[in-house]
């Protein structure tokens, strides 16, 4: 069964990140949503100053999947968000971790525990990123 996925922020770093990985599976029809312009055919305008218009992103789709948007009013528009796409499934993307930003500009992963460190069942690692 293939799903559509629509990606707020598909132009960002996580969100093309996020786009790319959907798009490798094979079973997920990819909607990228973006204030900025794209050349990508499967990117459509999305902005959050623009609700009248989020019917075109989000018409028929499956889950959505978006990071914490950087404005004031981040929950209200959140919540818009899931509203106006009742059904749709929602992953809301971590910024866990982000004081360990390198200078690259990537989040730097925890290194994996051990073997013996999971085999005593006293692993520390987190996971951070949910699939769609």
């Amino acid at each position: 069964m293939t799903r559509t996925v629509f990606v707020a922020g598909a132009c960002g770093k996580t969100g093309r990140e996020v786009m790319a990985q959907l798009a490798e599976r094979g079973d997920t029809k990819v909607r990228g949503g973006s204030s900025q312009s794209s050349q990508q055919p499967t990117t459509v305008a999305f902005h959050w100053r623009d609700q009248p218009n989020w019917h075109k992103a989000l018409d028929g789709v499956d889950a959505i999947c978006r990071g914490h948007p950087d404005v004031q009013d981040a929950p209200e528009l959140i919540t818009q968000l899931i509203a106006a796409a009742p059904g749709a499934h929602v992953v809301l993307i971590s910024e866990q971790g982000a004081e360990r930003v390198a200078a690259d500009g990537w989040v730097q992963r925890p290194k994996p525990p051990s073997p013996a460190t999971r085999a005593a069942g006293r692993s520390s690692a987190r996971r951070g990123f949910s699939r769609c």
